[in-house]
């Protein structure tokens, strides 16, 4: 198997309770390899989205990972059941 590379960033906006967060959905082209991040930025919620979508997500698609080795973490583990280098 290949270095991944991120096929698509998304973003996912919400607001349970009252309180706006903002999730950042992490695409790769490997069948089952995604991630989630929060991007929760109370503040300036209003901001976040087009950050992500304007600067974010232009600079890291289709970029193999940069960087050291993801591990100990259940969120990246759990779906695919190896870690991931970022």
């Amino acid at each position: 198997m290949g270095v991944p590379r991120i096929k698509d960033i998304g973003v996912i906006e919400s607001q349970p309770a009252g309180v706006r967060l903002t999730v950042v959905k992490i695409t790769t082209d490997q069948d089952g390899l995604y991630g989630y991040g929060c991007a929760t930025f109370t503040q300036r919620a209003d901001l976040v989205k087009p950050a992500v979508e304007k600067y974010l997500k232009p600079f890291l698609l289709a970029r193999p990972r940069i960087g050291s080795k993801i591990s100990g973490n259940p969120a990246t583990t759990a779906r695919t059941g190896r870690t991931v280098r970022c």
